[in-house]
């Protein structure tokens, strides 16, 4: 399961032909020697540096390696970025947050796909943590739009800039 540049794709099918993923299957056992997945596999170091399709997954500057705080340099790498985040790592298991805190998983046009903050942080946070300051642009799609950060880090980077000056968000 490689991308047509011949590294490991991160779109494995199921390993049986005509089933899909079923709730509580570890999909991760599926094809272990092919899988890599930093920050979810152990001995996949969210801090390594990797080559071909993974380069550049997450910024590894100074300014992380003094943090322990990894922010996406690429999109697709939310759930990573969460799994170091302190809703993550503080909390235990049925009081921590998950996507669907602040994702609606079955979005319509009359219920929309992001819950408001004032609906999700504001039930432990007072004003001033804002999504803007906790939650900056950093990784980007292959349209050059922003994914905004899952590290919920105190001290985060400034958002990513385009030629305008201002990201521009994608919508999840």
């Amino acid at each position: 399961f490689k991308t047509p540049q011949g590294n490991p794709s991160e779109h494995l099918p199921h390993p049986q032909v005509g089933k899909s993923w079923q709730p509580g299957e570890d999909w991760t056992q599926w094809y272990p020697e092919h899988v890599v997945i930093p920050g979810v596999q152990a001995e996949d170091k969210i801090d390594a540096v990797y080559k071909g399709d993974l380069a550049g997954m997450f910024i590894l500057d100074d300014k992380a390696k003094s943090s322990g705080v990894y922010e996406a340099g690429k999109h697709h790498q939310q759930y990573q970025e969460y799994l170091q985040s302190a809703h993550y790592k503080t909390s235990k298991d049925k009081d921590r947050m998950s996507c669907s805190s602040c994702h609606a998983a079955h979005a319509t046009e009359d219920k929309p796909k992001m819950i408001a903050a004032k609906d999700s942080c504001r039930q432990c946070h007072d004003a001033s943590y804002t999504v803007d300051k906790y939650m900056p642009g950093t990784g980007q799609t292959v349209q050059g739009l922003f994914v905004r950060t899952h590290t919920f880090n105190k001290n985060p980077r400034p958002p990513q800039t385009t030629v305008s000056g201002e990201p521009v968000y994608n919508k999840p």
